[in-house]
């Protein structure tokens, strides 16, 4: 399962990118699904970042919207925190 949702990340991570309201939402919708599938995930999202910050302000818009169900469906919720942080220092950084 950890190598499909790591499949599955990628292909989300394009239809999140689609100008289209409904597939963004639902390819986002499957983005979070990977996170809480594998921690493993949290790691690819941090690595592709920086060339797609709109599809992440996105995934994190929605996390913020739905954040009581979300949570409950993370094992732990450090790796979030954590991909948080790197991001928070990758922007950081970018403006110096």
């Amino acid at each position: 399962m950890k190598q499909v949702s790591q499949q599955i990340l990628s292909i989300a991570v394009q239809a999140t990118e689609e100008r289209t309201s409904e597939l963004s939402k639902e390819a986002a919708a499957v983005f979070i699904w990977c996170l809480t599938q594998n921690p493993d995930c949290y790691k690819i999202w941090d690595k592709i970042y920086l060339d797609n910050k709109e599809v992440s302000v996105v995934i994190l818009q929605k996390l913020s919207d739905e954040w009581k169900e979300h949570s409950m469906k993370h094992s732990s919720l450090d790796p979030l925190k954590e991909t948080l942080k790197s991001f928070r220092l990758k922007v950081t950084f970018q403006r110096f």
